[in-house]
């Protein structure tokens, strides 16, 4: 019979935690996800009107005393908002202190189920050990910058490589993904994103980096080993072939599908060879009867 353990932590309850104390007491990491004024708005209203229930925050101790928060940035930047909006000076805080060993994989796993984007995982499971992330540093980022696309990009454009399937790669998926990328996979990003760098150094609203021609551009050619010259012929043909045009700023997964199908069947005047087909069983039934 499997053992199921209990995660070890400590409960501190604060009675009449002293608000003013709040920002040299808790520390916000840098992996943790944006702060939404909403979000924080809400919380605020249900403190004014007796209805906030959820006084607990989930930290690590750091040497120096402090609290770093795993979870709970949105619940203190509420409380600062009612003691420096309402003069409210005390508030009951209950503590709740996991095993600093383990503060990145805490933090995902208390924050699965929330609304979080793939880069808030990404960008707190980037602890600096893994390959992935180091080797590619120089070229991507966890949010989009002027000249680097995101390592989500990537990430779903080497699972579109890898297995043929559309569907995205998933927060609670991640960690045995990343798993799967091996050195190879990683030359090969370095020369898909210089070839795509080249045609366009400006990132963000550029059609070489939209779903639809990143993720098959990277695919096809993952497929067929593809070279930094044949890359940007490749790409260069999708975003102008007049075959190929009504899909390549498309995000729907039948039009990507289209897509793929269509310039698999253009590879060979685009290239002058003809493509490796490979048997990965995906969506088909999504392309049926367009082609």
């Amino acid at each position: 019979m499997k053992l199921i353990a209990i995660p070890k932590t400590e409960i501190i309850q604060f009675n009449n935690f002293d608000l003013s104390k709040l920002k040299q007491t808790f520390v916000i990491p840098n992996f943790e996800r944006q702060l939404r004024g909403i979000h924080v708005r809400k919380i605020v209203e249900a403190i004014k009107d007796n209805r906030f229930y959820d006084n607990i925050i989930r930290v690590i101790r750091r040497n120096n005393g402090a609290f770093e928060v795993l979870d709970g940035q949105h619940r203190l930047a509420a409380l600062w908002c009612v003691h420096k909006e309402l003069h409210i000076k005390t508030y009951d805080l209950i503590i709740q202190i996991f095993d600093s060993n383990f503060t990145r994989i805490v933090f995902r796993r208390l924050n699965m189920g929330k609304p979080l984007l793939l880069q808030d995982h990404t960008r707190a499971f980037d602890d600096g050990t893994n390959p992935f992330f180091n080797k590619l540093r120089h070229l991507l980022a966890h949010e989009n910058r002027s000249n680097k696309t995101t390592f989500t990009n990537m990430l779903h454009g080497l699972k579109y490589s890898k297995t043929g399937s559309l569907i995205t790669v998933k927060p609670h998926r991640l960690e045995k993904f990343i798993q799967t990328i091996n050195k190879e996979d990683i030359e090969f990003c370095k020369i898909f994103l210089g070839a795509l760098y080249y045609l366009s150094p400006t990132v963000p609203h550029t059609v070489h980096f939209k779903s639809a021609v990143f993720r098959n551009a990277c695919r096809l050619s993952y497929e067929n080993n593809l070279q930094h010259n044949d890359i940007i012929k490749l790409v260069s043909a999708m975003i102008k072939n007049p075959k190929l045009i009504d899909y390549v700023e498309s995000y729907t997964l039948k039009d990507i599908s289209i897509l793929y199908e269509l310039t698999l069947k253009e590879f060979a005047n685009i290239l002058g060879r003809s493509p490796k087909i490979d048997n990965k069983d995906f969506d088909r039934q999504l392309i049926q009867g367009v082609l």
